[in-house]
């Protein structure tokens, strides 16, 4: 298998994990995040937009807290960055901190891989409520 057919099949797991938790808020702000995420990571950088991940998880709600979590996890598991985040006792954030030029912009172009497909899977397997309940209001109309 492909590496980005494993990092396909480990977005779908976690999109799958966060629907499985039947928790309506919680699916709608996790597609958002995800489908804001390139444009934060992006304009801001990976490091920026994984402090204010880590700021949001705590404070405001859940779906920060998983991406966050996807985003950690994918590291450990995909062959390629796991090799740039040694876990020396550090956390997460302090790794990316002490990357080189040539390997932060790797874990940023794989992070943005990783992103891409959440942001996918999000779409196609979260539905939104707006959507739903217009759909059934067609249907009474008929």
């Amino acid at each position: 298998m492909s590496e980005w057919n494993n990092t396909a099949r480990y977005a779908f797991d976690c999109v799958k994990k966060v629907t499985n938790e039947k928790n309506d808020k919680l699916n709608k702000n996790y597609k958002s995040y995800a489908r804001s995420a390139p444009m934060y990571i992006k304009v801001n950088g990976l490091v920026n937009t994984i402090a204010f991940y880590n700021s949001k998880k705590e404070k405001e709600e859940e779906a920060y807290k998983f991406l966050l979590k996807h985003i950690e996890e994918y590291f450990s598991k995909e062959p390629v960055v796991d090799k740039l985040i040694k876990k020396n006792g550090k956390d997460f954030l302090d790794e990316l901190c002490g990357l080189d030029t040539a390997n932060y912009m790797l874990a940023t172009e794989r992070t943005l891989g990783l992103i891409g497909w959440l942001k996918r899977f999000a779409e196609g397997m979260i539905e939104d409520n707006n959507n739903s309940n217009s759909k059934n209001n067609n249907e009474n109309i008929e």
